[in-house]
């Protein structure tokens, strides 16, 4: 018991004081509920307890007062906080800060100042951590010191009750009868109906998810009409845009007064890379609403640059657009071989005549869960 009590004053000594500070446990309750569909699978409240291992024995519990644990995000990291069963939090600052290499597709957790540690996850909700691993003793063999987490808050069902039963979103027109949107949104869909084909809002057509690419986020969508011949003029930009290039955003926002109300909405890269520098990513300069997700954006000649992918729960008057260059792997998976439009016809066309004839290629979706 000394020595963890030791353990937590070290804590609380070299605890780093982020910009996200919680003061109770009904705070960071709120905080999780509030952005519950939108965490990071990191993000919650957990279990924690103290093991050793020696050899490559089973892990060995220590024993240790009960305390819970908060990893929540603060920008572009996760701090955890020590909360106590008595509704408060132990202290206001973060004892491990974890950060997540997108290249690597990894977690690394760093205890007060020490060297990263790769987070190892058991099964979807739970992680350990080795503080010390395989450390040698003089009589040969070998002890670790570990640390595991046991997700209690939100669980799957909690995360799964929560999620809404429709959602809306925006798709395009990018070949044949093939509609581009995001993943997220229709991967569990009963029902994706589509609306605006023709500018004709009055009537629905079902669609089919036909191929999808989980990495990045994309979907592709073919219309079950058989009756539709649906072509697209949509190039793509397989440059990469520079910070401070000016790009069109064009979607159906859920704060419109009517659905067929499409908007355009001007915006710049802020950054060449996405959240958490993820490089399949643009970073662009205002929020845009979650309407817009899986609509397209484009540069100032009228070609795709990019697939809104939405905002993330850490950053404010941001978005992120998947690069335009990742649709090429999905389209090159189909079966039969997706000819795109050689020359953007709209490039020297004024502004006004690029919105007109993209606005009859982008298309309202009303997703069914």
């Amino acid at each position: 018991m000394k020595k963890i009590i030791m353990m937590l004053l070290t804590v609380i000594a070299y605890s780093n004081l982020y910009s996200q500070t919680f003061n109770s446990e009904e705070e960071v309750y709120k905080y999780l509920k509030d952005n519950i569909t939108n965490l990071d699978k990191i993000e919650g409240i957990y279990k924690y307890s103290s093991f050793t291992q020696k050899n490559n024995d089973e892990p060995i519990k220590v024993a240790m007062a009960s305390v819970n644990i908060a990893i929540v995000a603060d920008k572009d990291v996760f701090n955890a906080y020590w909360i106590t069963n008595g509704s408060r939090l132990l202290n206001q600052k973060s004892f491990m800060q974890i950060k997540r290499r997108d290249y690597l597709k990894i977690y690394e957790a760093t205890f007060y100042g020490g060297d990263p540690k790769e987070v190892e996850f058991i099964g979807d909700n739970n992680f350990r951590v080795y503080k010390e691993k395989a450390k040698r003793k003089t009589d040969g063999s070998s002890e670790s010191n570990l640390y595991a987490f046991e997700k209690t808050f939100p669980t799957k069902a909690d995360i799964e009750a929560a999620m809404p039963k429709e959602a809306k979103c925006t798709g395009f027109l990018i070949n044949t009868n093939l509609i581009v949107t995001n993943l997220n949104v229709v991967e569990k869909a009963k029902s994706i109906k589509i609306r605006g084909i023709k500018s004709d809002f009055a009537k629905t057509y079902t669609g089919t998810i036909i191929q999808s690419d989980k990495n990045n986020d994309l979907a592709l969508i073919s219309l079950e009409d058989p009756t539709l011949k649906l072509t697209s003029a949509i190039t793509i930009n397989n440059t990469a845009l520079e910070t401070g290039s000016e790009v069109l955003v064009l979607g159906y926002p859920a704060t419109a007064a009517t659905a067929d109300e499409i908007k355009l909405t001007n915006s710049i890269v802020s950054s060449k890379s996405g959240f958490q520098g993820d490089a399949t990513s643009y970073q662009l300069n205002n929020s845009v609403d979650l309407g817009n997700i899986g609509g397209p954006v484009f540069d100032k000649k009228g070609a795709l640059i990019g697939i809104m992918n939405g905002r993330n729960a850490g950053t404010e008057n941001a978005s992120y657009c998947i690069k335009a260059a990742y649709l090429n792997g999905l389209l090159n998976s189909l079966p039969v071989k997706v000819k795109m439009p050689a020359t953007n016809l709209l490039a020297a066309k004024p502004l006004s005549e690029k919105i007109k004839a993209l606005d009859k290629l982008v298309y309202f979706i009303e997703v069914e869960y």
